[in-house]
């Protein structure tokens, strides 16, 4: 920006002094050297415009780079809160199998003191220990 803005001021300068000149040598040499900085600041434009396409191209790509690698790590955190999920499910359902053989062992147990205590009192009672 500052080589346009210099390239631009000292155009200006060469133009105006040209015009002042004396000689017509001095007029063609300042005509000269408008054309170049005329040529320079075209060149310069085309080199800014090539340059933002080239900014604007790399920005897309990087947006692009961006939003694939965004959607990979969506996907990969569904897959993962899956898996958890599925995991809390086979734990939820392992312990409740396991609770529920838990359960039937002490029901069982407890079955057994019964009667154990049953057939103690038949003994002591005198009872018949088969009603047990």
């Amino acid at each position: 920006m500052k080589n346009i803005k210099h390239t631009l001021a000292l155009a200006v300068l060469l133009s105006t002094l040209g015009m002042a000149g004396c000689s017509d040598a001095q007029k063609e040499s300042a005509e000269e050297a408008k054309v170049k900085a005329a040529a320079k600041l075209e060149a310069a434009g085309e080199k800014a415009g090539e340059m933002t396409d080239a900014a604007k191209q790399k920005a897309s790509e990087l947006m692009e780079a961006t939003e694939e690698k965004t959607e990979d790590m969506m996907d990969a955190a569904e897959d993962k809160a899956e898996d958890m999920m599925d995991a809390a499910e086979d734990k939820a359902e392992d312990m409740m199998d396991a609770a529920k053989e838990k359960s039937a062992d002490l029901k069982e147990a407890s079955k057994e003191k019964m009667k154990q205590a049953c057939i103690e009192m038949k003994k002591k009672t005198g009872g018949d220990e088969s009603d047990c």
